[in-house]
């Protein structure tokens, strides 16, 4: 797919098709790299995202009948502060 350059200020821009975006699941921030003169455009990673879920799975499978609180599951933290 070719497509041009739109002068934005004192730089450029590309215009992608909502279907491009869609497909790569691409969100409101992104990471811009260059690789090999290449510009290369990657969802911005969320490594800890599935975290709380794989915990959540742990502690099912333990045969104690204390389990152990997770209280980081109810707060706001990762999202308001983590940077």
């Amino acid at each position: 797919m070719k497509t041009k350059l739109v002068k934005i200020g004192n730089s450029k821009g590309v215009r992608i098709p909502k279907s491009l975006i869609d497909e790569a699941g691409l969100t409101d921030e992104i990471e811009l790299m260059l690789q090999n003169k290449e510009i290369v455009l990657k969802s911005v990673s969320t490594p800890r995202e599935t975290w709380a879920d794989r915990y959540k799975k742990e502690l099912e499978k333990e045969d104690t009948s204390q389990k152990e609180e997770i209280w980081f599951l109810d707060n706001d933290w990762d999202d308001s502060e983590w940077t």
